[in-house]
C-alpha cells in the first residue's frame, strides 16, 4: 500500500509593519532568518522557505554575513526562495499595475541575488482577493498560488487545491491553505487536527513554523515534530517546498474543480479605516504613473535620460506601504504615521524627477521673442486629453 506524502512546508509569518514600526520589523527578520539558517546549518533534510524580497533586501543591507549564508543555503537547496513578491501585499487596494511591479521588483531581486525563479505566488494573511488577482498572477509567469484568508468556515471552497479562473479566460491553480500558517500553539495538535480534514487530498502540504510574527522554527517544535513523525508511519513525511507540492497538483489540474469570480474577505471593517493612508497612496500612484509616463516620453525622443534609480526609490516606498497591514488600515496608529511620512518621500521624490525632466526638455525650446510670454503644458498620458488648465499668470 502506497503511503500518502504529507509535505511539510516551513516557514515565518513576519509582518514588516503591524503593532510596530518597520524598524522592530527589521530587526525581527534579521532575528528570525539567524534562526532559520542556523537549522538549515545544522538539520540535514530540513528546508526552509521565505518569501518578501525587501525582507532579504534589510538582511543585504543590515546583516552582510548573514546574507552570505543564505545564498549558501539557496545554493544548496536547503533554503527556498518561495513567493516571489516584494512583500504580501493588500490585494484589493492597489492599482493593477501595482500589483505587477510587486513581482517585477522582486522577481528581479531573488534573480539577481539568488538566481532563483519562484513559480507559486502566496498571500498567506491578505484579507481577500479581487477576481482580476489571477490574472495578474499568470501575466507575472506564476503558475500556483497559496493564501489562507478568508479562513477555513468563514468562505465556501473546494478542499484542497482547485482552477481560479476569472472572466478574461485567464486562471491559475490556487489552494487555501485550512490549517492557516500558524502552529505556535503545537505541532502535535496541528496535525491532529489537519490530517483528518485533508484525508481526501490526494498529498497533502502543512505549513508550518512560528507565526505570527516571525521567529521561524524552534528546537522544541522540531523535535516534537519529529517525535509525530515517528508515531505516525502510515505516512511519508517530506520536508518539502511550495514548488515540489505543485508539481504533483500541476499532473491533475485538469480534473480538479473550478472557482469563479473574487475570494473575498476578511476584516472587511479595516478598509474604511486610515482614510490617509489610502489617499496618499492612490495619490503617489497616480504621480508615479504621470512621472513615468512623462520620462518615458523624454527618454524615446531623446531629450532626457530615463530616471530608472529615482523611480525604483519611489516605488519601493509605493510598494511597501501595500503591505495588508498598513494599506487596509489594520495597523497602530504609528504605522499610520510612518506610512503618510513614506508616501510624502515617494510623492517629494517623483515631484522632483518630474521636474527635472521637464526642465531638461523645455531647455531645447527656442528662446522667446520680445513681448512674448512663454506657457507650457505637458500631457503625461498617451492619448490627447481636453480638459481645463489653471495656471498663476
Amino acid at each position: 500500500m502506497t503511503k500518502k506524502k504529507i509535505h511539510l512546508v516551513c516557514n515565518a509569518h513576519l509582518d514588516p509593519v503591524w503593532l510596530w514600526h518597520w524598524e522592530d520589523g527589521l530587526t525581527e527578520a534579521i532575528s528570525t532568518f539567524r534562526i532559520a539558517a542556523e537549522f538549515c546549518e545544522t538539520h540535514a533534510g530540513f528546508v526552509f522557505n521565505h518569501n518578501e524580497a525587501v525582507l532579504y533586501h534589510w538582511i543585504e543591507q543590515y546583516d552582510p554575513e548573514l546574507f552570505s549564508r543564505i545564498r549558501d543555503l539557496v545554493a544548496d537547496g536547503r533554503w527556498h526562495i518561495a513567493g516571489g513578491a516584494w512583500l504580501q501585499p493588500d490585494v484589493n487596494n492597489p492599482h493593477g499595475e501595482s500589483h505587477i511591479r510587486q513581482y517585477l521588483l522582486g522577481l528581479s531581486y531573488f534573480r539577481t541575488k539568488f538566481g532563483a525563479r519562484p513559480r507559486t505566488a502566496y498571500n498567506f494573511d491578505s484579507f481577500g482577493h479581487a477576481e482580476g488577482f489571477a490574472q495578474i498572477l499568470r501575466g507575472c509567469g506564476m503558475d500556483s498560488y497559496i493564501f489562507c484568508r478568508p479562513d477555513h468556515g468563514t468562505h465556501e471552497l473546494p478542499l484542497g487545491a482547485f482552477r481560479w479562473c476569472d472572466r478574461s479566460g485567464a486562471e491559475i491553480v490556487a489552494r487555501r491553505s485550512d490549517d492557516h500558517y500558524l502552529s505556535n500553539w503545537g505541532i502535535r495538535e496541528t496535525l491532529d487536527a489537519w490530517l483528518p480534514h485533508y484525508e481526501a487530498e490526494p498529498e497533502t502540504m502543512i505549513l508550518w513554523g512560528i507565526g505570527n510574527h516571525g521567529g521561524g522554527v524552534t528546537r522544541a517544535q522540531y523535535a516534537e515534530l519529529q517525535r509525530y513523525i515517528g508515531d505516525h508511519p502510515q505516512y511519508q513525511w517530506h520536508h518539502s517546498t511550495p514548488e515540489e507540492f505543485f508539481a504533483v497538483v500541476h499532473r491533475q489540474s485538469s480534473q480538479l474543480p473550478e472557482v469563479q469570480g473574487e475570494i473575498e474577505n476578511s476584516f472587511p471593517g479595516c478598509y474604511t479605516s486610515m482614510s490617509r493612508v489610502k489617499r496618499a497612496h492612490r495619490a503617489a500612484e497616480s504621480l508615479m504613473r504621470t512621472t513615468e509616463n512623462l520620462c518615458a516620453l523624454a527618454w524615446w525622443s531623446g531629450l532626457s535620460p530615463y530616471p530608472a534609480e529615482e523611480l525604483q526609490h519611489a516605488w519601493r516606498d509605493i510598494l511597501f506601504c501595500e503591505f495588508h497591514d498598513i494599506l487596509p488600515g489594520s495597523c497602530v496608529p504609528a504605522g499610520e504615521k510612518d506610512t503618510l511620512l513614506m508616501m510624502g518621500h515617494a510623492q517629494e521624490k517623483l515631484r522632483r524627477t518630474r521636474l527635472a525632466t521637464l526642465l531638461r526638455v523645455l531647455s531645447l525650446e527656442p528662446k522667446a521673442i520680445d513681448g512674448q510670454v512663454p506657457i507650457f503644458i505637458a500631457n503625461p498620458h498617451g492619448f490627447r486629453v481636453r480638459t481645463i488648465v489653471e495656471f498663476e499668470y
